[in-house]
């Protein structure tokens, strides 16, 4: 029994040990953080410097790009479908998982490419 209160003594020190330096360490963490901080007046003087900048400078006006051009820009057409071609070999990896989905194949989503075409040309005949 006074090994048993001797071992929770010497935890709770070390516990009491390790919560101290928790809160030393957080407490270090603070005052750098304040010090890497820049001063508020740097800042003010920055803003105006800025603000001056952008009054100072003529605006750039751009041309309003039509709703056609964004929507080109934003949209990018799918694969053209291919049918089951005699070479699967020429195919992607997504026109064959495509083709393979098709024909109702399971656990396609594993497998390489070879073993992807063993299986539809299993499928297929």
């Amino acid at each position: 029994m006074a090994k048993t209160t001797k071992l929770e003594k010497s935890a709770e020190k070390a516990y009491d040990k390790a919560k101290e330096a928790v809160k030393d360490a957080r407490d270090l963490a603070k005052k750098v953080a304040k010090k890497k901080r820049p001063p508020v007046d740097d800042l003010k003087k920055d803003l105006k410097k800025a603000k001056a900048d952008l009054a100072t400078t003529p605006a750039k006006s751009a041309a309003p790009k039509s709703d056609e051009a964004k929507a080109g820009a934003l949209y990018t057409p799918p694969l053209p479908h291919s049918a089951e071609s005699d070479d699967l070999h020429a195919q992607t990896m997504i026109s064959l998982r495509t083709t393979a989905k098709a024909k109702g194949l399971t656990g396609i989503s594993r497998l390489n490419k070879a073993g992807l075409i063993e299986r539809l040309e299993r499928s297929g005949s």
